[in-house]
Parts: C-alpha cells; sequence; structure tokens
C-alpha cells in the first residue's frame, strides 16, 4: 500500500526588521510579570517593580516586605495587590497585600498552613493561592484561607487559568478544572501526553497548556480532549502564555518566543534581537509585549511593539499559491512567484521540521520528496 501524506496549513510569514528592547528595569532574581491596563508589575527578590506608564518608567516597592524576599506570584483587583511569596533565611513568607497600589505591604496569611506561594488567580472576590501542598482560597480579600483541594491528586501547582467560572490549574499531574470554586477538582487530561503542565492560558473559547517537555496543547471543550498544537516550535519546553486578541505567544526554556495567529496550527519565532532565549514569563501591556530573560546571572526585562508583530500573516486562499499533488504519495511541488527571495520548511504533526530550503533566489517553484517519512499531515512554511 502507497503511503499517503497530505500537505495542509499553508501560511506565509514576514517578520518586521525591528527587534526587541532593553525595557530597561534592573531586578535581583525576576520571577514573575504581571500586567493590568496600564500597570506593569514584576516580581523580584525583596518587592515589586512597578511601572504604572507601560513600561517607561519603574519604581521598586517594598515598603513591609523582607529584604530575603522572593516574589514567585502577582494578582491584582482593582488597587489591591496580592504577592505571593518565598523566603530564605527564616524570612517570613506567603501572600502579602497592598490595598494602596504598592505604597505599603502586609502579610495576610490567616489559614495558610503552607506559605510558600507558586502562582495566584482572582475570579470575582475569590482569590486562589497554590503552593507546594495545595490550593487555598480566600473569599474576603485575603482575611482568611481555606484549603480547597477536594479531588486533588498532586500537590505542586505551576499555573491557574480563569475562564468565567472555570478555573484551569496547571500542576505535576496535568490540568485540573474547578467549576465551583475550588470546591472540587476534576483532572481533564484526555490527550495530554506529558502530565507537567507548566503554564495554562485562555484565548476565546480555547484553552492552551504548556508542557515541560511535550509542547504546547489547545483544549476546545474545557479541558474536555487535548489536541498537540506544536507544529514550528523548536522547543516542547513551555515556561509561560500571553494572550494579546487573536495572538498566543509562548515561552521557551531554551529557544526564545513564538506567536501563534491561528490558535496554535502554526508557531513563529519572534526572538530576533533578545540576547537570551531562556523565557521565564510573558505579559502584553498596551502596545508592547514584555518578557523576563533569565540566566544565573542575568534578570532583565526586555520589550517589543505589538506593531511590529502584525506583519506577520497566514496566506488568503486566493492568493497564487499552488501545492500539487495534494494528496501526495511523498513528492510534490510547491510553486509561486512569491518564492523568490523566501526560505520555505515542512513539518510534521509533532512540530518536528522534516525539510528545509534557504534563499530559493530566483525560483518560482521547488518540489519536496517527504516519501523517506511516514505517512500523515504535513504543513509547509515560507517566509
Amino acid at each position: 500500500m502507497k503511503k499517503i501524506f497530505l500537505i495542509a496549513c499553508l501560511c506565509s510569514v514576514i517578520v518586521a526588521n525591528a527587534q526587541w528592547q532593553d525595557a530597561n528595569m534592573d531586578t535581583i532574581n525576576t520571577h514573575c510579570l504581571v500586567t493590568n491596563g496600564s500597570n506593569i508589575f514584576v516580581g523580584a527578590r525583596g518587592g515589586i517593580c512597578i511601572s504604572a506608564d507601560y513600561g517607561n518608567t519603574w519604581a521598586f516597592s517594598n515598603n513591609g516586605f523582607s529584604p530575603n524576599i522572593e516574589v514567585y506570584a502577582i494578582a491584582t483587583n482593582g488597587t489591591d495587590i496580592f504577592a505571593g511569596t518565598q523566603g530564605y533565611q527564616g524570612t517570613p513568607s506567603g501572600v502579602y497585600l497592598s490595598t494602596n497600589s504598592g505604597g505599603s505591604w502586609n502579610l495576610v496569611n490567616t489559614g495558610l498552613t503552607d506559605t510558600s506561594i507558586s502562582s495566584l488567580a482572582i475570579n470575582g472576590t475569590n482569590i486562589f493561592a497554590g503552593t507546594q501542598s495545595g490550593v487555598f482560597l480566600s473569599t474576603n480579600n485575603g482575611g482568611l484561607w481555606t484549603p480547597v483541594n477536594s479531588g486533588l491528586t498532586n500537590s505542586l501547582f505551576y499555573s491557574f487559568a480563569v475562564s468565567g467560572a472555570n478555573i484551569f490549574a496547571g500542576t505535576q499531574n496535568g490540568v485540573f478544572l474547578s467549576t465551583n470554586n475550588g470546591g472540587l477538582w476534576t483532572p481533564v487530561n484526555t490527550g495530554l501526553t506529558d502530565s507537567s503542565v507548566y503554564s495554562v492560558a485562555v484565548s476565546g473559547a480555547n484553552i492552551f497548556a504548556g508542557t515541560s517537555r511535550g509542547g504546547i496543547f489547545i483544549s476546545t471543550n474545557n479541558g474536555g480532549l487535548w489536541t498537540p498544537v506544536s507544529t514550528g516550535l523548536t522547543d516542547s519546553a513551555i515556561t509561560s502564555f500571553a494572550v494579546s486578541g487573536t495572538n498566543v505567544f509562548a515561552g521557551t526554556s531554551d529557544d526564545g518566543v513564538f506567536l501563534s495567529i491561528n490558535n496554535g496550527g502554526l508557531w513563529t519565532n519572534i526572538s530576533t534581537g533578545l540576547p537570551l532565549n531562556s523565557i521565564y514569563s510573558l505579559a502584553v501591556s498596551g502596545t508592547n509585549i514584555f518578557t523576563v530573560l533569565v540566566s544565573v546571572t542575568y534578570f532583565k526585562i526586555w520589550s517589543r511593539p505589538l506593531s511590529e508583530i502584525t506583519g506577520i500573516y497566514e496566506r488568503n486562499s486566493n492568493d497564487h499559491f499552488a501545492i500539487y499533488p495534494n494528496p501526495t504519495t511523498g513528492k510534490f511541488k510547491v510553486e509561486s512567484a512569491e518564492l523568490k527571495g523566501q526560505s520555505l520548511e515542512a513539518y510534521n504533526v509533532l512540530g518536528e521540521k522534516v525539510f528545509q530550503s534557504s534563499n530559493l533566489n530566483q525560483q518560482t517553484s521547488i518540489e519536496i520528496d517527504l516519501s523517506a517519512s511516514p505517512k500523515g499531515i504535513y504543513f509547509v512554511k515560507t517566509y
């Protein structure tokens, strides 16, 4: 029997020449990045760096924090800012609250039996704190915390995402969903091939899960079924997400920032200009996207205008761009006058590059031979 190949999801990608720029914000041990309107909050050692003007200027807020504290999570509710911390050298840690936009901070730990906070989320008047011992809930602005762990099979939490009444949690044992404010957590892992879910994000009706080594998965039915969407990714360790309209950004452990404009159908690397490719956190504020870069000795915030990335688009089906024969038994041609000067790549559904041709010069067509590859669906990208 002949092997049959289906060539799909043809995209043309144009990336503007401008690059990422240093956001001129220096901290020690930068851990998290959160935005709210024009405000940007950066969790670091000893406190939080705050910008109230989309990252143009920065101020360090540490009144009430111990200098030996690490801020790993931030959540905002109006003028109230919650900071999830972890301490060392005997430093009191837990959840800190500022009710005056960062002017001063106070510990609000009543009821917390684990004060090493890894993640925070707010859903209406409910505040969730993820720890190494499970989840705690406060319904009175941090005045009292109650454990809400029914149904959980793992207590190590990495991230939260809120979609209406649904709360998704990324854990060491996959994704859990609660529809009743943590009263019951249900595992929703069908289709996930990697149970270590570092990051979860919501984009409209789509839920994204970033795993430690298995790439990115999408669910369109509240976690009922996950489908891998890693085409174009060159790093399967996903550390973070940011969403801006229909744009979904993914940070990776070793290969920078990727963008998808079609719900994960194709990911494009947009890391040009970054001095490091180890991404810790991502967030969008105003007209810019911000990222935390980390290494053993380097902790910096870099930014890039979103307008530069609007040059990335999916080719319209009316454009003259032909692939034939399709389906194919392995060999096929890509033909277009616009191939001149471009590069072309082909990927399998796991996001693995199986073909590459750079600088097509004056060519208007190219033949690709995938007959040595397994049968299945393949994606072609020109840029």
